[in-house]
């Protein structure tokens, strides 16, 4: 398992630190923990259910969240270590949830969704 914090564990970190942050990061913020929250409810409720187990194409979903997150991470701390500015976390983080919400739309529906 790993060490590093959730999306969802540092953004609240960044919503709940002293600096204070403009509208924008704010906002992708809010959203990198709703796309946390559906990667985890989807995980947990729907590929439990899956009969067809780990595929070669949910690993490498798997693996593109994963990269998603060390990006995030490794900006996240480079601004907190001062090394970036709050520009270009703001734009690391628009990049990681651009990618991260076209993932969530790759994501298998439901055996129970509705085929509308």
């Amino acid at each position: 398992m790993s060490e590093l914090p959730s999306f969802t564990e540092m953004m609240i970190e960044l919503l709940t630190s002293p600096e204070g942050w403009e509208y924008q990061t704010r906002e992708l913020a809010a959203r990198i923990i709703v796309a946390d929250a559906r990667l985890s409810w989807w995980h947990s409720a729907v590929g439990k259910l899956s009969s067809s187990g780990s595929s070669d194409k949910d690993l490498e979903l798997l693996d593109s969240f994963l990269e998603q997150h060390e990006m995030l991470f490794n900006s996240y701390n480079a601004r907190k270590r001062s090394e970036i500015s709050t520009g270009e976390l703001t734009a690391a983080m628009r990049a990681v949830v651009k990618r991260v919400e076209s993932l969530l739309g790759t994501l298998p529906r439901a055996p129970w969704a509705s085929s509308e």
